[in-house]
């Protein structure tokens, strides 16, 4: 067992020592992999509200986490079972984490998001990604969403020259994403397209921000001209080529 344990630990990246692979579930499948794995405390905790350790422990909690399978053709699916404790005095609950695996409250692995992250970053739809990673493209999506947030949304400055279009992240759904017209980086990217979450998100940069953009370049969607005129007062409208010469 301990070589069974290593082994996926090493494959995985993980040193965490209260991380257990116990084997695979009964119910693995040939065309999906799914391992057990085990995280415990490893001595008996304190409160997470009053740091006291008189708590008991509860069970467990599973948790089914997305991981990167060596093999492409079969997922690979690690039910995770956290173990529980409950405060004597507070009646207040929590968990083990394996944050070398996981984030809390997360479902994919870090190697799988950060891989994700990646890919995104060249030239690969979200169809392909998703592939790649054995997860939809939903949360695809989320990955790009949570990315943006973290490295844009300061609403401080904006480019110069930006450029409006719509990606497909559902099979019939389209979402908003404006990207840097001269560097090509993602400046946003909205779960919808209407023009009240378009307007909603540009107005949280101030008035003086958005004078400093020069053109827009968008399709040939009108919603989107009159959007460019009551965002960015100084800017020129600019139909992109591709969309006249269809």
């Amino acid at each position: 067992m301990n070589l069974y344990d290593n082994f996926n630990k090493i494959i995985l990246n993980i040193k965490d020592p209260n991380l257990k692979f116990t084997g695979l579930a009964n119910n693995s499948q040939k065309q999906c992999i799914t391992l057990e794995a085990i995280a415990t405390f490893g001595k008996r905790p304190n409160c997470i509200r009053y740091g006291s350790n008189d708590v008991e422990y509860h069970g467990y909690t599973t948790n089914k986490v997305f991981c990167l399978s060596p093999d492409p053709s079969k997922p690979l699916r690690i039910n995770l079972h956290k173990q529980r404790v409950k405060c004597l005095n507070c009646g207040k609950s929590f968990q083990k984490e394996s944050p070398e695996l996981v984030k809390k409250y997360k479902n994919i692995s870090k190697q799988v998001n950060q891989r994700v992250i990646s890919e995104l970053m060249s030239n690969v739809s979200m169809k392909e990604i998703s592939l790649h990673n054995n997860i939809s493209q939903t949360q695809v999506a989320r990955i790009l969403d949570k990315t943006i947030v973290f490295d844009y949304r300061q609403y401080e400055s904006l480019p110069k020259h930006l450029c409006f279009d719509e990606v497909r992240t559902k099979k019939h759904t389209l979402s908003f994403i404006a990207i840097d017209g001269i560097t090509h980086r993602i400046v946003c990217f909205l779960p919808g397209r209407t023009s009240a979450e378009i307007l909603g998100h540009f107005k949280r940069y101030s008035f003086k921000v958005r004078c400093q953009v020069k053109t827009v370049t968008v399709d040939m969607n009108a919603s989107y001209a009159s959007l460019v005129k009551k965002l960015f007062p100084n800017a020129k409208l600019i139909i992109d080529r591709f969309t006249l010469s269809k």
